[in-house]
């Protein structure tokens, strides 16, 4: 190769390597984190951290008895209205009777956790009769096949083999979270060999462990991470947005990715270039569930 040829080769070579930079460098951001990225990430997963224990050592102790009370999500209000419950037939703070309660329609309740306005204030009326709906569909519940329940009411809202703010399951176990009605009560079913063996209402403290846990793993497992690692370590996400708010189907390397840690309260984790860069609890209250499928 003569010196002119192999200097060809080293301008085309340069010109490569400078084309490439500027398709991994636009707007402002390295396709790739930087060093100062990776710092950061480091410093909001050591937040997290702190955040998590700070919440282990401020909770309610589980052996305390107020911690499976379910408590209204707001206080209960007189209203001039004479809304009914959609299902149940019942006024705002108003008792179920014995006979409707023998007919409640357990899948409607379920299907009433996936609206819109799930988990409205106003709903803190229907508190005591949802309750006792619910307390209902436990007794219903128990003794029935996995399979059974997936086919009658699908997917659980959340699985939660792995809290560890919770009672421990034995070994064989699985433990699933359903929400019911309005406003929603969640109830959790024990399934060991295929069959629900327990089952029974979560109470508030119990519910607010759920939502710190999940937020603390969310966090975890996707600060810096791509979104493929994201999804495999916490299944798909209940919605999709791009930058500018539209609802997508497909993931993008731009995007909002939204996990639900209860009904109405939502965790955002926001991807650029692919990579999980900012994550936000607590935001868009105005979002409701769209349910997870899981195989």
């Amino acid at each position: 190769m003569t010196r002119a040829l192999r200097f060809a080769v080293y301008i085309i070579s340069g010109l490569c390597a400078l084309l490439a930079l500027g398709y991994f460098y636009y707007d402002g951001y390295v396709r790739f984190p930087t060093l100062e990225d990776r710092a950061g990430f480091v410093k909001k997963l050591a937040d997290n951290e702190q955040s998590w224990a700070r919440y282990k050592l401020e909770r309610m102790d589980n052996k305390d008895p107020r911690y499976y009370l379910c408590r209204p999500i707001s206080p209960q209000k007189p209203s001039p209205t004479k809304f009914m419950h959609p299902l149940l037939g019942v006024k705002y703070g108003e008792m179920l009777t014995p006979r409707v309660l023998a007919n409640v329609n357990y899948k409607r309740m379920r299907e009433l956790a996936c609206g819109e306005d799930v988990g409205d204030f106003e709903y803190a009326n229907f508190h005591e009769a949802e309750l006792a709906a619910a307390e209902g569909f436990c007794k219903f519940i128990k003794g029935r096949s996995e399979s059974g329940i997936r086919e009658w009411l699908g997917a659980p809202d959340y699985f939660c083999n792995d809290v560890p703010l919770w009672e421990p399951l034995k070994p064989g176990q699985e433990r699933w979270v359903y929400d019911l009605g309005l406003e929603p009560i969640s109830v959790k079913l024990i399934l060991q060999d295929g069959v629900c063996v327990e089952s029974s209402i979560c109470g508030s403290a119990e519910i607010d462990d759920l939502a710190s846990c999940r937020e603390y793993q969310i966090c975890k497992s996707a600060i810096g991470k791509s979104i493929d690692v994201i999804v495999a370590k916490n299944g798909p996400p209940n919605q999709i947005f791009d930058l500018s708010g539209k609802p997508i189907k497909r993931h993008q390397d731009e995007e909002d990715m939204y996990y639900f840690l209860r009904a109405g309260d939502p965790i955002s984790l926001r991807t650029k270039h692919g990579v999980c860069v900012e994550v936000y609890a607590g935001v868009m209250k105005g979002m409701r569930p769209v349910r997870l499928v899981h195989p």
